[in-house]
C-alpha cells in the first residue's frame, strides 16, 4: 500500500472509532443537605460544558432555598436523576 492509502486508512479508523465508541458523558452532580437530595444534571460532551452550566443549576436550587449545596462534575451514567 502507498503512504497515502495508509494515511487515509488510519484517519478513517480514528473517525470510525469516534463514531462507534461514544465516551461516557459528563454530569453535574449537586448534593444538598436541606432537603437531603442528590441531583444529576446532564449529559454534557465535555467537563468544560458541564462547568459552564453548573451555575444555572445552583442558582435554581438557591431560589428553592436549598442549603449546603456541594457540586461535583464527573463522567458517569446515572440510573436516576434525583435521589433523596
Amino acid at each position: 500500500m502507498t503512504n497515502l492509502t495508509n494515511h487515509l486508512l488510519r484517519k478513517f479508523g480514528l473517525t470510525l472509532r469516534k463514531i462507534l465508541i461514544k465516551p461516557t458523558p459528563w454530569w453535574v452532580i449537586i448534593h444538598t443537605q436541606n432537603p437531603i437530595c442528590t441531583y444529576y444534571f446532564g449529559p454534557f460532551e465535555s467537563r468544560t460544558e458541564a462547568a459552564i452550566a453548573q451555575s444555572g443549576y445552583i442558582e435554581d436550587l438557591e431560589w428553592e432555598d436549598a442549603e449546603d449545596i456541594q457540586v461535583q462534575i464527573q463522567q458517569l451514567s446515572p440510573q436516576k436523576l434525583t435521589l433523596g
